[in-house]
C-alpha cells in the first residue's frame, strides 16, 4: 500500500469519543516528514482524505467497546445515549404500526428520521420500511461494526438527499486477525424478558498481505415484554382535567379527586373496554358476562382488559451476516467489496379485536392515487329476526335492529408477524494516479423484502352477513340469504361469552397479507487528492459523480387491498426514481505557524442533482466551513450548509393507506334554523345525508321540532387514509454551526467542544389535518362540491345519514421547522497516582441544550401558526439532555459507571392552555394539572469487565447491570396527557426495568 497506517489509527477511539476535537494542534505543521507517514484518512462528513480528525462540523462518535459496556447488540441502544438523537421508530411506539412494527431508527434532533441520513463505509443503504426512507440499525452484525461516527448537521452536499439533520455512518471492521467469539445474555426480572446473542467473527490476510477478508455473523434471540409482567401497565388509570380539577375514574364511573389517590397500584382505577368479550346491547342496557344475560352495563366495571394481552415490545429473532474483503492487484490498484444480510422475524401480539355496530370500515371501490374512491360499510345493526338474540333485547330494540359493541376473543388475540429480509452489496475498484490522487469507483445493490401478515382481525363483510341469520322449521339456523350461503356463509352469535362456534370464528377472520419490495441500485465515481500546494500546505479537494435508482413494490393480498375489514387497508403500488449527481469538495489551508493564526483553513462543498421527480428536477446544495485556531489549544469552527431532502417512494406515489382517526366533524350541531347564518351551515346542510339524518330523527320522534334537531357525527372514529402527492418539491434546509475546541496543554488529556447549531426546514413535507381539510372544504363560499375545490374532492359523507366516511390526507409542502440549541462534550483522562489510587481514570459527559423548536404551518386566512414545542415530552423536545460516564482501568480491569440525564419538562402545550383557560375560568380554584410538570429523570448503569489470557486466547468477561435503581420513569396515564400511553409512562422514556447482562468475548 501507498502509506503506512500510524499514529492515527491508534488514536481512533479517543478522537470519537472527543467528538471532532481538532486533532490538529497535535501536529506542526512544518513536520512534513512525519506527516508523510502518516496516511490521510476519510473522515464522516468529507470524501477529502484527510491528516487528522479535524473538520468544521463537530462530530461525535462511539466505538465497539462502547456498545460492549451498555450491554447490548443493537447500535440504537448506543446511539440513543447520545443526546442530541432521538427514537424514531421504536418497539413500543410501533405496536400497532402496520408498515414498521419490529424496527428501530434514529432520529437526530427530533427533526425526523427520515431525515436523518444512515450510511454504511459512507455508502447509502437501502431503506428497512414500505412507507418511507428508514434505515433499521438493527440489521449489521455488532461484531461487523468498529466504530460509529455522528455528525448533527446538513451534510447533503457531501453525500446527498436526505442529510437535513445529519448522519451516522456505521464503519467497520477492517484490521482484526484471527476469531473472535462474543456470547451475551441479558435477562430482566423487573420485565421477565431475556435476550441472548452469539457474535462470531474472523478476519485474516492471504496472498502474502495482499488479499484481507473479514466475515461476521450475529445470532440473536429476545422475548417479548408483556403487559402483564409489568404491574405498572396493568393500572387502568384515565386521567381526566375536568374543570379545572385533577380527576379520575373509578371502577364505579365516578370521578375521583387526584387529592383522594394515596397508591396508584392498589387504588381501583377504571378505564376499561366498552367492548366485552360477551358483548353488551342497545347502548349500556344488556351485556353478558360469565353469569349470562346482564342489565345495566357499567364500562369501568364490566368492560375489557385491553392491556392483558398485549406485548409492550414484540418477540423477536434476527440473523445478520456479512463479508467484506480487499485484494491488491498492485501497490496502486486493488478491489473491495462488502455483502450483508439480515434476516428478522418479529411477532406482535395485541388484544383480540373490538367493534361496535356503527364502527366505520371501507370498502376501496379504486385505489388509484388520482382517482381513490371508498364507500362506508358499517356492520349495521343485527336484524331482529336474528334467532340468537334473547327475546329480552328484542323487546328494547327499535325496529331498525340491535344495536350492539363486543370483542371478538373467539377469534383470538391480534397477531402482526414479520419477516424480513435485507441484503445489501457493494464493489468496487480503486488505486492511484498522478501519484498521490487517489480514485474509487464502486456498484451498489440493495434489497428489501417484508412479508407481513396481520392475524385474527375481522371480515366485517362476512360478519354483516353472518348476522343475518334464519332458523328454519326443523331448527337448524342459517344465514338467511341465499347468495351468502352459497359463498360459504356460517351464522353468527353474538350473545354471550364463547357463543361464537369455531366454524363461525372462521368465517369472520380476516388474515390479511402483504409483500414490500424496497430495491436501491447505485453507482459512484470519484477522485481525491492535492491540487497544489499554499504557504500553509496542500489544498485538498474530492470530485465525483453519483446516479442511484430508488424503487418500490408493494404488493398486498387481495382483502387487505379491498378493505372491508376491521384493519387499516394497504394499497398497491410500484414505482420509482432516478437522481444523477456530481459533487465536489475543496479544503484551503490559509494560513500555518504564523502569530496569532496557529492554523487557518476553509472548507467548501457543492453538488448538483437532477431528479426524475417532475417537480424537483435540478437542485443545488451546497456548504463552507472554516477553522480557526489562534493558538494550538483552542480552534474555532464555523460552518453553514444548505441540506436539500427529496420526497421519498411513499410521500410521491403512494395510494391512499388505511388509517383511522378521531375527528370532530365542523358540521357537528347544524340544525335546519342555522339555515343562511353562515357559509358554514349552508354548505352542511346542502349535504343530503346529513339532512336525511334530521329527517330521520324526526320521524323517530315527532314530538321533536324539526327546525332545532342537532346533526350528530356518531363515529368517534372516521377512515382518514394517508397518501402520496406526485406533485411534491423538495425541502430546503440551512444549517448553521459555530462552536470551539479547547484543549489546554497545561490540562493533559483534557478537553472541551462548545457548538451552537441551527437548522431551519422549508417546504417541509406533511399532511394537513383532518380539521384543516374540513374548514378549508365547509367554510369555502364559492367551490364547495363544484369539483373545483380540491379538499371537498377528499371528503366523503354517508349520503343516507351524512356520517363522515372518508377523510384523505395527501402529502404536501406544507410546513416550515426550526431548531437551534448548544451541544457540548467534555473528555478528561487522569491519574490519581500521586494520592496512592491505581489505574487510570476517563470522564466523559455530552450536553444538549435546547433553545428552540418550532413548526410553522399557514393557517386559514393565511396568517401563520407558529407552534413552539420546546420542552414538550410528547414529542421528546426536552430542554436538557445529557450521558456521563466515568470508567476506572488498571492492569486486567476496567469499570464504567454511566447515566443518562432527562432534564425536567412538561406533558405538552394541549394540557398547558388546558389549565390556562380554566384559570380563566375558575381563578384560583384551578388546579395545575397532575402531569403536566414532569421532573428530571436520571437512569444509572454499571458494568464490570475482566480481560486476561487463557493459553492463547485472549478472554474478556464483562457483567453489567443497566438501570440500577430499576427506575420506570415518570408515571404518566392516558386520558387527557398526550404523553401518555396505555402502559402508563412516555414514548420518550421507554418500557424500562433492571436488567442483568453477563457477557464472554474470545479472541484466538
Amino acid at each position: 500500500m501507498k502509506y503506512k497506517l500510524s499514529l492515527v489509527a491508534a488514536s481512533v477511539a479517543f478522537v470519537c469519543s472527543l467528538g471532532n476535537g481538532a486533532r490538529a494542534q497535535e501536529q506542526t505543521p512544518n513536520t512534513q516528514a512525519e506527516e508523510a507517514a502518516i496516511e490521510k484518512i476519510s473522515v464522516t462528513g468529507s470524501r477529502i482524505k484527510r491528516a487528522d480528525f479535524s473538520t468544521p462540523q463537530p462530530l461525535v462518535g462511539f466505538s465497539k467497546d462502547d456498545i460492549v459496556s451498555i450491554g447490548s447488540s443493537d447500535i440504537t441502544d448506543a446511539l440513543l445515549e447520545i443526546p442530541s438523537v432521538i427514537g424514531g421508530v421504536t418497539p413500543q411506539g410501533s405496536t400497532g404500526n402496520i408498515q414498521n412494527n419490529g424496527i428501530r431508527t434514529a432520529d437526530l434532533r427530533g427533526l425526523g428520521d427520515n431525515r436523518t441520513l444512515v450510511l454504511i463505509d459512507g455508502r447509502r443503504a437501502v431503506s428497512n420500511s414500505a412507507n418511507g426512507n428508514r434505515v433499521g440499525l438493527g440489521t449489521i452484525p455488532a461484531g461487523f461494526v468498529e466504530r460509529v461516527e455522528v455528525i448533527t448537521g446538513g451534510a447533503s452536499a457531501v453525500y446527498g438527499s436526505d442529510a437535513v439533520a445529519g448522519v451516522v455512518n456505521i464503519i467497520t471492521e477492517t484490521d482484526q486477525e484471527g476469531f473472535e467469539l462474543d456470547v451475551r445474555g441479558q435477562y430482566s426480572n423487573a420485565l421477565d424478558s431475556a435476550d441472548q446473542t452469539i457474535d462470531f467473527s474472523w478476519g485474516g490476510s492471504f496472498n502474502e498481505g495482499r488479499g484481507y477478508l473479514f466475515t461476521a455473523i450475529n445470532l440473536d434471540t429476545r422475548t417479548a415484554i408483556r403487559a402483564r409482567n409489568v404491574p405498572r401497565s396493568l393500572i387502568q388509570a384515565d386521567f381526566q382535567y375536568d374543570d379545572g380539577i385533577n380527576t379520575f375514574v373509578n371502577r364505579q364511573g365516578e370521578r375521583v379527586p387526584f387529592s383522594q389517590i394515596d397508591n396508584f397500584d392498589t387504588f381501583d382505577f377504571g378505564d376499561l373496554s366498552a367492548d366485552p368479550e360477551g358483548g353488551r346491547f342497545e347502548g349500556n342496557d344488556f351485556f353478558f358476562n360469565e353469569d349470562g344475560l346482564q342489565e345495566g352495563f357499567v364500562t369501568d366495571t364490566d368492560g375489557f382488559d385491553l392491556r392483558a394481552d398485549d406485548d409492550l415490545n414484540a418477540a423477536r429473532d434476527r440473523v445478520n451476516f456479512a463479508i467484506k474483503g480487499t485484494y491488491d492487484f498492485t501497490d496502486d490498484f486493488s478491489g473491495f467489496f462488502t455483502l450483508t444480510h439480515s434476516f428478522n422475524s418479529t411477532l406482535q401480539t395485541r388484544e383480540p379485536e373490538g367493534d361496535d355496530f356503527n364502527d366505520v370500515h371501507f370498502l376501496v371501490l379504486d385505489d388509484s392515487q388520482a382517482n381513490f374512491t371508498a364507500i362506508n360499510v358499517p356492520i349495521g345493526r343485527i336484524p331482529l329476526s336474528n334467532p340468537f338474540a334473547p327475546q329480552q333485547i328484542i323487546d328494547a330494540a327499535p325496529s331498525t335492529g340491535i344495536a350492539f359493541d363486543r370483542r371478538f376473543s373467539e377469534v383470538g388475540t391480534q397477531l402482526t408477524d414479520n419477516d424480513r429480509n435485507t441484503t445489501r452489496f457493494y464493489g468496487g475498484l480503486k488505486g492511484f494516479v498522478w501519484d498521490d490522487w487517489e480514485w474509487e469507483t464502486s456498484f451498489g445493490y440493495g434489497r428489501y423484502n417484508s412479508e407481513q401478515t396481520r392475524f385474527n382481525e375481522i371480515n366485517v363483510i362476512n360478519l354483516t352477513a353472518g348476522l343475518n341469520a334464519e332458523q328454519l322449521p326443523d331448527g337448524t339456523i342459517q344465514c338467511a340469504d341465499a347468495t351468502d350461503r352459497a359463498n360459504g356463509c356460517v351464522p353468527v352469535n353474538l350473545f354471550g361469552i364463547g357463543s361464537i362456534t369455531p366454524e363461525a370464528a372462521d368465517f369472520i377472520r380476516a388474515n390479511l397479507f402483504q409483500d414490500a419490495t424496497v430495491e436501491q441500485y447505485s453507482f459512484q465515481a470519484f477522485i481525491t487528492g492535492d491540487l497544489f500546494e499554499l504557504p500553509a500546505g496542500a489544498v485538498g479537494s474530492a470530485f465525483g459523480i453519483d446516479f442511484r435508482r430508488d424503487f418500490q413494490d408493494l404488493q398486498p393480498g387481495e382483502l387487505n387491498r379491498r378493505g372491508g375489514h376491521t384493519s387499516g387497508t394497504v394499497p398497491q403500488f410500484d414505482d420509482g426514481y432516478n437522481v444523477w449527481e456530481a459533487f465536489g469538495e475543496v479544503s484551503v489551508p490559509l494560513v500555518a505557524g504564523a502569530p496569532g493564526a496557529y492554523n487557518w483553513s476553509v472548507d467548501s462543498s457543492a453538488r448538483v442533482a437532477n431528479y426524475s421527480i417532475e417537480n424537483v428536477g435540478t437542485v443545488f446544495s451546497f456548504g463552507v466551513g472554516t477553522q480557526y485556531q489562534p493558538i494550538e489549544e483552542l480552534n474555532l469552527r464555523l460552518s453553514f450548509n444548505r441540506a436539500l431532502r427529496a420526497p421519498d417512494l411513499a410521500e410521491l406515489f403512494s395510494p391512499p393507506r388505511g388509517d383511522n382517526d378521531g375527528i370532530n366533524d365542523v358540521c357537528e350541531g347544524v340544525t335546519l334554523a342555522d339555515a343562511g347564518s353562515s357559509t358554514l351551515a349552508d354548505n352542511c346542510l346542502a349535504e343530503p345525508g346529513i339532512v336525511g339524518f334530521i329527517n330521520t330523527a324526526f320521524a323517530e320522534d315527532p314530538t321533536l321540532d324539526l327546525n332545532q334537531i342537532e346533526f350528530e357525527q356518531e363515529n368517534g372514529g372516521v377512515s382518514s387514509p394517508n397518501t402520496g402527492f406526485i406533485g411534491l418539491k423538495e425541502e430546503e434546509a440551512d444549517t448553521i454551526t459555530i462552536g470551539a475546541v479547547w484543549q489546554p496543554s497545561y490540562i493533559q488529556g483534557f478537553s472541551l467542544a462548545v457548538d451552537y447549531y441551527d437548522i431551519e426546514i422549508e417546504d417541509a413535507i406533511d399532511q394537513r389535518s383532518n380539521q384543516d381539510i374540513l374548514n378549508l372544504c365547509f367554510n369555502d363560499p364559492i367551490d364547495f362540491r363544484n369539483g373545483n375545490n380540491p379538499f371537498c374532492n377528499d371528503i366523503t359523507r354517508n349520503e343516507v345519514d351524512g356520517q363522515l366516511a372518508n377523510i384523505i390526507q395527501r402529502e404536501a409542502n406544507l410546513a416550515a421547522q426550526e431548531t437551534s440549541g448548544v451541544d457540548y462534550q467534555l473528555n478528561y483522562e487522569f491519574s490519581l497516582d500521586g494520592q496512592g489510587v491505581p489505574g487510570r481514570f476517563e470522564v466523559r459527559y455530552i450536553h444538549t441544550h435546547l433553545i428552540k423548536f418550532t413548526e410553522t404551518t399557514v393557517n386559514l386566512d393565511g396568517s401563520l401558526n407558529v407552534d413552539n414545542q420546546k420542552g414538550e415530552l410528547v414529542n421528546e423536545r426536552f430542554r436538557d439532555r445529557g450521558r456521563f460516564s466515568l470508567a476506572w482501568s488498571n492492569e486486567d480491569w476496567r469499570v464504567t459507571w454511566r447515566t443518562t440525564y432527562f432534564g425536567s419538562t412538561f406533558d405538552s402545550n394541549e394540557l398547558l392552555e388546558d389549565f390556562l383557560d380554566a384559570q380563566e375560568e375558575f381563578g384560583d380554584a384551578a388546579e395545575v394539572p397532575a402531569f403536566l410538570n414532569i421532573d428530571r429523570v436520571l437512569f444509572h448503569n454499571i458494568t464490570a469487565r475482566y480481560s486476561t489470557e487463557i493459553g492463547n486466547v485472549d478472554a474478556r468477561f464483562t457483567l453489567g447491570v443497566s438501570n440500577i435503581t430499576n427506575n420506570e420513569g415518570p408515571f404518566i396515564p392516558d386520558g387527557d396527557t398526550a404523553s401518555g400511553e396505555d402502559s402508563n409512562s412516555a414514548d420518550a422514556f421507554g418500557i424500562r426495568g433492571r436488567n442483568f447482562f453477563a457477557r464472554v468475548n474470545l479472541r484466538f
